[in-house]
């Protein structure tokens, strides 16, 4: 019985596949069609007449938004807009249009950018048809209005704006466009999925050959003899908003430049680029060239796009979706372009050197987990050594500040990433992430040399993560994105320490190992200068300006104290290393709308003390930061800071309850002494040996006799006249003595312990 429905089955199958064969030849004898395919083609931008405003600053009048130069800009009065601010643009005759293509400022300046508006239309018989109203939250990038149907017999569209960037309101350009009647019904002979990068199986070299769309063939063509590049057609990830990320983070802007294409175009070129079925969001296709600085973005949408770039440049997909951490990503098969390709991390470490050889153009995109890059290709033949370690690095070192800005602790740490790229000349931070100079690229790309860059790395993507205005008002601008740079140096450079091993001037001038840390201890707690205003090499008795110049290191000291303290000393009961994490939620948190700047650095402390649960109040008053101030200070612009005596004596009163710190001299600290806090160690020594005193102002003294200590306190009577971290001067990696300050008149050198204890080095009391 078995093997007759073996034979029966046998017998089905052979039938089955018969009519299937037959079926294939014909739909390859169908495939005559495939003769009538014609041009796709480009959308249609409809020219506008003349327009109207209700207002305008001077001769930025409402021309300049269809002049067809993205480099002028409609502007409303400088003094501030009035509300609603109306521009009408008219066309010479009726016309049906399908959507609009708004283009804000490209400089990166939020001024004028729509925020809220209404939009209207008129035809020859009717007026102010309302289309709909919007929000476009002040987005710098170009933002299209698609409608449902296309409008018919227009004459003219009206913009109310009800609210723009700063107050203003900006146009570079407004375009709008009529769809091209493209019928691709015939693609689907060709290729089997929505994107059109996989051929039928039954397609024939034949078949290809009757293919007249030059375009189509040659993917087609490319496809069949499996030579297409994996670039072409790619899934790419939503992001969040970068300006949305902006208001919940309160720091700068973040990557841009998502989604690299591998793909490069030059100016002029026609695109055409297919893109898939998406659930939700926005989509652009961008390039950025970054040699000339020229930028380009137009929004694009689900089924053929085809337009002309105006700026060379690689591609990039912007894909934003309020539910970017479920929407799935979105395929998209580029049709046009050169193929420079890129490096992800993540997808492909091998192959990296060959790649680079393989670029069409002068930039090479890099993916990491946490940052992307762009930078030239001839500075990465020249000197990246490891590119897949050196992105990891790059990756380490922008989660060190995500741990420290306690985005880790929080679950908040961004899907966006961090950028960074090349530029002609300095080093700096803006809008697109962080820059690093031609000049910075033979020890920055190098796996080791960029450790010892690892300061000035953090420096400028820290000023990218700075939180303001809590955790960067007036006078911090250079201060706390170093809070980063200082960790991020100790965790990764320990040999070369800026703080403890630089060999600088102190705050007199002295040249010294060290010399920075002891312009620290000597303007703050032996000079009682105000923070925020205390002297070092930068800025001396010389060179200083009450309000204005300061030393931007001496002032990040005592921040990198707190954070050797409480989140490096791994076996210290008092181990907190959450407590900036803890701080910066909370300002994030926070309306600071109406702070003053004194405001916000007192709210600093409360923060600090709360997050710490420790009374705080004499380290911040000894290192100067709680102290009366009114002074004008300088930084980029110029501000008030003013604390009065009564706000510095409620927030004493506030934490008295709290308990102190073990440590009563945390500002002591620094790495040289960290183990000694980190195990609480005493102070060992023996009075008067190994100290040797060469009566130029200084004495030596050696730690195989004296050991734990954290600073060389040097007093002339009851006098405390200078301070020395320990290890000043120190020749050697073992940091075996100190030259500790003994000018003339000095009286005695003490020895001091973590936990404040002091013992007498040399002199007498």
């Amino acid at each position: 019985m078995k093997s007759i429905n073996l034979l029966v089955l046998t017998s089905a199958l052979l039938t089955l596949f018969t009519s299937c064969k037959k079926q294939i030849n014909e739909i390859t004898f169908d495939s005559e069609k495939l003769k009538l395919i014609t041009e796709i083609n480009s959308d249609v931008q409809l020219e506008v007449k003349d327009g109207v405003n209700s207002e305008a600053q001077g001769n930025d009048n409402i021309s300049k938004s269809f002049d067809g130069n993205l480099n002028t800009l409609y502007h409303s009065k400088w003094s501030g807009a009035t509300f609603p601010v109306t521009l009408q643009y008219n066309f010479e005759a009726p016309q049906t249009v399908d959507y609009i293509l708004y283009y804000p400022r490209g400089d990166g300046n939020i001024n004028g950018n729509f925020g809220e508006f209404d939009l209207y239309y008129s035809t020859a018989d009717s007026t102010d048809l309302k289309v709909g109203s919007y929000d476009f939250k002040f987005s710098g990038t170009a933002t299209p209005i698609y409608f449902n149907s296309s409008l018919n017999n227009v004459k003219s569209f009206k913009f109310m704006v009800k609210s723009g960037g700063n107050n203003f309101v900006s146009v570079a350009e407004m375009k709008f466009f009529q769809r091209a009647n493209n019928s691709t019904e015939y693609l689907s002979l060709l290729f089997k999925d929505d994107v059109y990068s996989q051929l039928h199986d039954y397609i024939k070299q034949a078949d290809i050959d009757k293919v007249s769309d030059s375009l189509f063939r040659n993917v087609a063509q490319q496809l069949f003899d499996k030579k297409y590049s994996k670039y072409r057609v790619q899934n790419y990830e939503a992001y969040r908003d970068v300006q949305d990320l902006v208001k919940e983070m309160k720091t700068s802007s973040y990557n841009s430049w998502e989604n690299p294409t591998g793909i490069y175009f030059n100016a002029g070129d026609e695109i055409t680029l297919v893109v898939g079925d998406y659930t939700e969001g926005t989509l652009k296709f961008k390039t950025r060239d970054f040699v000339d600085d020229g930028q380009f973005n137009y929004p694009i949408q689900k089924g053929i796009n085809k337009f002309k770039v105006d700026s060379k440049g690689l591609g990039y997909i912007e894909f934003y979706s309020d539910n970017y951490k479920t929407t799935p990503p979105v395929k998209i098969h580029i049709l046009s372009g050169k193929v420079n390709g890129y490096f992800d991390l993540q997808a492909n470490t091998s192959n990296w050197k060959q790649a680079l050889d393989s670029t069409v153009t002068d930039y090479y995109d890099i993916k990491g987990k946490y940052a992307n890059h762009a930078y030239r290709v001839v500075d990465l033949k020249a000197y990246a050594n490891d590119l897949p370690k050196w992105t990891e690095t790059m990756d380490k070192f922008v989660y060190l500040q995500y741990e420290v800005m306690g985005l880790v602790k929080y679950n908040k740490v961004p899907k966006n990433h961090m950028f960074s790229r090349s530029v002609t000349s300095g080093w700096y931070a803006n809008w697109e992430g962080a820059n690093f100079d031609f000049g910075a690229m033979k020890n920055l790309l190098n796996t080791d040399g960029m450790l010892l860059e690892s300061w000035g790395i953090a420096h400028e993507f820290g000023h990218v993560n700075q939180i303001r205005p809590g955790l960067r008002w007036v006078g911090t601008t250079e201060t706390t994105n170093n809070v980063f740079s200082s960790l991020t140096n100790f965790k990764y450079n320990k040999a070369n320490l800026r703080l403890e091993g630089e060999n600088i001037g102190d705050d007199k001038g002295n040249h010294m190992i060290g010399g920075r840390f002891n312009a620290f201890l000597n303007s703050a707690i032996v000079n009682k200068q105000l923070w925020l205003q205390q002297r070092g090499p930068d800025y001396s008795n010389e060179t200083y300006v009450p309000g204005g110049n300061a030393d931007h290191f001496v002032k990040v000291i005592p921040l990198y104290q707190l954070m050797l303290y409480y989140r490096e000393a791994d076996k210290a009961p008092w181990r907190n290393q959450d407590w900036y994490g803890i701080v910066a939620e909370k300002v994030r948190n926070t309306d600071e709308s109406a702070m003053s700047n004194g405001e916000l650095q007192i709210n600093f402390v409360r923060n600090v003390c709360i997050a710490t649960n420790e009374n705080l109040t004499d380290f911040f008053e000894k290192i100067g930061m709680l102290k009366a101030v009114d002074v004008q200070m300088e930084d980029y612009s110029s501000a008030p800071l003013r604390i009065t005596q009564a706000q510095v004596d409620a927030v004493k009163k506030e934490f008295a309850g709290y308990k102190a710190p073990a440590s009563p001299v945390i500002y002591y600290l620094s790495a040289n002494s960290l183990d000694a806090f980190n195990n609480r160690l005493p102070v060992q020594g023996t009075f008067n040996s190994g100290v040797t005193n060469t009566n130029n102002g200084f004495v030596t003294i050696n730690h195989s006799v004296w050991k734990n200590v954290t600073v060389f306190e040097t007093y002339a009577g009851n006098t405390l006249t200078k301070i020395a971290m320990v290890g000043s001067n120190a020749k050697d990696a073992a940091k075996s003595t100190t030259q500790a300050y003994y000018p003339e008149g000095s009286t005695r050198i003490e020895a001091v312990a973590w936990d404040g204890t002091r013992i007498l080095v040399y002199g007498k009391r």
